[in-house]
Formats: C-alpha cells, structure tokens, sequence
C-alpha cells in the first residue's frame, strides 16, 4: 500500500487486518503491531506500526509500553521498536520521544527524509 495513494476505508482496513496483529488496550487505545525477523540478526522484534486512540480516557505511555512488553515477551521477541511517525510537526515529534523515553525507552536510531519529488 503506497502512501501517495489515497484508498477508500474498507481497503485500509482490509491491509491493516492482513499485515498486522491487533491489540486494544482498557477500550481506548488499538494497537497496530508486527513481529520482525531482520536479515542482520537472529532476534524477533516487535514493532509498533501504530497507536489510535478510540475511546474515553487516558492509558499513559507507560500503560502501552508494559503492553507491548508484556506482548513482546509472549511471542519470544528480543525488543521493542516505536516511533513517531504519528505526530505532525517537529515539536510532536520531540514530545513524543521524550514521553517514550520517561517511559522507559531509549533512542535506538534516527530516520532523516528528504523530499525530491512533490
């Protein structure tokens, strides 16, 4: 699924169900994630694709990173990754990380872009 396409909601929908494992937490937060197997080392990875906040309420950073933990250990992955590619805006993204950091997790490695076409 291209991101430079936009694609009616049923299709997303339908690609999100086909390539990730779902998750909802205390009926607020779904929890898109997936399990990677990366070609440089024999460790499983869990990965967070993405956190959307459907209900009342506030689960912390925290709530979701014990989440993921506690998911990770389940299937016998070696770490977790996450980001920030949710938050628009440099700020954002820098509150973000800084919350996942005061959560307990550390900066892994960072993403530059630069765009060439558009």
């Amino acid at each position: 699924m291209k991101g430079d396409t936009l694609h009616d909601e049923d299709t997303v929908v339908q690609y999100v169900k086909d390539n990730f494992q779902l998750v909802f937490i205390d009926d607020k937060y779904l929890l898109a994630l997936d399990v990677l197997e990366h070609w440089m080392g024999p460790n499983k990875v869990l990965s967070e694709e993405f956190v959307y906040k459907y209900g009342e309420g506030e689960a912390t950073t925290k709530d979701i990173i014990r989440c993921l933990e506690y998911i990770g250990n389940l299937w016998g992955c070696h770490k977790i990754i996450m980001g920030t590619a949710g938050a628009h805006g440099r700020d954002r993204h820098e509150a973000l990380s800084r919350a996942y950091e005061e959560a307990g997790m550390e900066i892994d490695f960072i993403t530059l872009r630069r765009i060439i076409n558009g």
